[in-house]
């Protein structure tokens, strides 16, 4: 073979090489424009929902859970098995996220569209009074010494909804937010150690933060100055709103009628202040 047929077929080698690359390369582009096109093409089973515990939520992730998650409401009417299926993978889905410090703003629109209307009795007990837009809760003599927590109930939540309410706390040593079951809505106070019927968080003595059912459980959260509480079916999560992060989350397996609890703690007489439903607020000022 005379060395212009080597160089030739060299010539025609490499000619096919490149053409390949050129071919590969050019799917590859195709490829990665449809995916940039369409976020959510890969599934949710190989691509993993939270790939570390930062705060950073990938593209897709948002996309992902801003699908499944907006507008998430207990109210919503599913009767078909397909839908309440979705509904539960959305639930369970938000509950996952939440664990890891994360709570997506669609999410989070979505607890503010349930905002409940409180309201609250006159008690004896407490210093109750109202300003525009909201409620304040005040010890109304010395409980020093005692055991019990005095609190005061609210009207009763609507079954079969969702409600969102929000107190701001501020820097008192003490207080305890959540609810009541019917057979505690009379109490005047919640005793230090309930053998159930409360599900709710406490301060005590500006140190210890915990989560009270039927025990005490210490949390290790840093101290909320404004709590927002999400009460959807049976699950009721508190969340520290500066910061959009859950601090604790109860399941409550009885099916009753819940009322929002407030106890401006023992020994602190400074206010817990309830916002206030923004939408009647509006309307009063009209």
């Amino acid at each position: 073979m005379d060395p212009w047929q080597i160089t030739a077929i060299t010539f025609i080698c490499a000619f096919c090489l490149v053409l390949t690359l050129l071919c590969y390369f050019l799917l590859c582009g195709t490829l990665r424009l449809n995916q940039e096109r369409n976020p959510l093409m890969k599934s949710s089973e190989s691509q993993p929902l939270i790939e570390s515990t930062d705060d950073t939520e990938s593209q897709t992730d948002k996309g992902y859970l801003s699908v499944k998650c907006s507008n998430l409401k207990e109210d919503d009417k599913c009767t078909n098995t397909k839908c309440l299926k979705i509904k539960q993978e959305s639930i369970q889905i938000v509950n996952e996220v939440e664990e890891k410090g994360i709570v997506l703003n669609s999410v989070w629109d979505s607890y503010l569209k349930n905002e409940a209307d409180i309201s609250l009795p006159e008690a004896e007990h407490l210093d109750i009074s109202e300003s525009a837009d909201s409620l304040h809760v005040r010890l109304s003599q010395n409980t020093q010494g005692q055991d019990n927590w005095p609190c005061i109930t609210g009207a009763a939540l609507s079954p079969g909804r969702s409600h969102y309410w929000e107190v701001e706390v501020g820097e008192k040593s003490s207080w305890a937010i959540g609810v009541a079951s019917e057979s505690k809505r009379e109490s005047k106070c919640i005793p230090d150690t309930p053998e159930g019927g409360f599900w709710i968080i406490r301060l005590c003595k500006g140190k210890s933060l915990e989560a009270v059912s039927n025990k005490v459980i210490t949390l290790q959260n840093e101290k909320p100055r404004k709590v927002g509480v999400y009460l959807n079916g049976n699950y009721m999560s508190f969340y520290n709103t500066e910061v959009k992060q859950r601090i604790q989350r109860f399941e409550i397996k009885q099916s009753q009628t819940l009322y929002p609890v407030f106890s401006p703690g023992l020994h602190d007489r400074g206010p817990l202040i309830i916002k206030k439903n923004e939408h009647n607020t509006d309307l009063m000022n009209l």
